[in-house]
């Protein structure tokens, strides 16, 4: 006899980076102006990554 197969529960949860790192005055100026219009910082930083992988064909 198999074991159940896992479908229900708790949905994977996302993955946690640090990013307790030193940034440029004018980066933390940008993430600040950014997070009026996108509301968190997480958001700034996800749309700005995907921004860059788009420009490098990833």
């Amino acid at each position: 006899m198999s074991a159940p197969k896992r479908g229900r529960g708790r949905p994977r949860r996302e993955p946690t980076i640090q990013l307790g790192v030193r940034v440029a005055q004018d980066v933390s100026d940008l993430i600040e102006e950014l997070t009026e219009h996108d509301g968190t910082a997480r958001a700034v930083i996800e749309n700005a990554v995907r921004a860059y992988a788009q420009q490098i064909n990833r």
